[in-house]
């Protein structure tokens, strides 16, 4: 069920020189991208600005700097930020739930808010978005109740309300088991046909098989946009397996297989080994911030 609404459009995000400063941390640091139709990951450690960018693209803050334009519509302007509203599903990293509402109360509630008036038809809508997330046995319990997967399944059933073109999701899968990870995927895949999705995950599978682009950011500024593949492909010849760790790896694990995988400058003869998304990533952010935000 589609909303009535304006047209789809092939104009998602459009980001000119966007700047964002708390003090004199410079979180977001002239950041250029224009994301289209389709799914866009966003990858990066803790403190490397997609948090920040992804609030930017969900109109909760201004740029200190920079044009941001969502929707064919610029975000400096009141009147098209309350246009791109209608349009925009956004899940937080950390939503503000009303804890004392059932998840039908609350994903009801956000459905005013974005201007649904019609009681019958909205409704219908609060029904249909909470059965597309797996929650139409449990939509009358209060949130406080429910687990926190199940709160997280709220909250994307609340950002899917009208069948937006622009989705904004942080985190999207944090809380999923791996059942309702794989059908997040499934779901994402059917919503993002025809919309703009930008999802920031630290879940490079997720990635890998759902995203047509990936950014890489760190420091605030985007090391890497391109494809998944493409992000593989930066560590070409640069993983290998063996039996021991090799201390000159850059970082090594374990594998189920008893072998040990490891990312870096493989010494001479070592065992090449397919690398993947996470390889590229790796190298990209550098073993020890990655090793640092794993364990914050």
């Amino acid at each position: 069920m589609t909303m009535n609404g304006p047209t789809k459009t092939t104009s998602g995000v459009m980001l000119e020189g966007v700047t964002k400063r708390y003090g004199r941390t410079i979180a977001v640091n002239d950041v250029s991208l224009s994301i289209g139709i389709g799914i866009t990951g966003l990858l990066g450690p803790n403190g490397a600005g997609k948090t920040t960018l992804l609030r930017v693209m969900a109109t909760v803050l201004s740029p200190d700097s920079g044009n941001v334009e969502l929707l064919g519509r610029s975000t400096a302007n009141a009147q098209d930020r309350e246009a791109i509203r209608g349009r925009l599903g956004y899940v937080p990293q950390e939503p503000g739930f009303h804890r004392q509402f059932s998840a039908f109360d609350f994903v009801d509630y956000v459905a005013v808010l974005k201007l649904i008036t019609d009681r019958r038809a909205r409704h219908d809508e609060v029904r249909r978005v909470l059965d597309v997330v797996g929650l139409t046995s449990v939509m009358h319990k209060r949130i406080r109740q429910l687990s926190g997967g199940m709160r997280r399944r709220v909250a994307i059933a609340q950002a899917l309300l009208g069948s937006p073109d622009l989705l904004v999701l942080d985190e999207p899968t944090a809380g999923l088991d791996p059942e309702q990870r794989l059908r997040f995927r499934e779901l994402l895949s059917t919503a993002a046909q025809g919309s703009t999705v930008v999802l920031s995950t630290h879940q490079t599978e997720d990635v890998a098989a759902l995203c047509q682009r990936v950014v890489v950011m760190h420091g605030g500024i985007v090391h890497y946009d391109g494809t998944p593949s493409g992000l593989a492909a930066l560590a070409v010849d640069r993983v290998w397996l063996a039996e021991a760790r090799d201390s000159s790896a850059q970082l090594a694990w374990m594998t189920g297989d008893g072998l040990v995988r490891h990312v870096g400058e493989p010494p001479t003869g070592a065992r090449l080994d397919e690398p993947r998304v996470e390889d590229g990533y790796l190298l990209l952010v550098g073993a020890s911030v990655l090793q640092e935000s794993s364990w914050k």
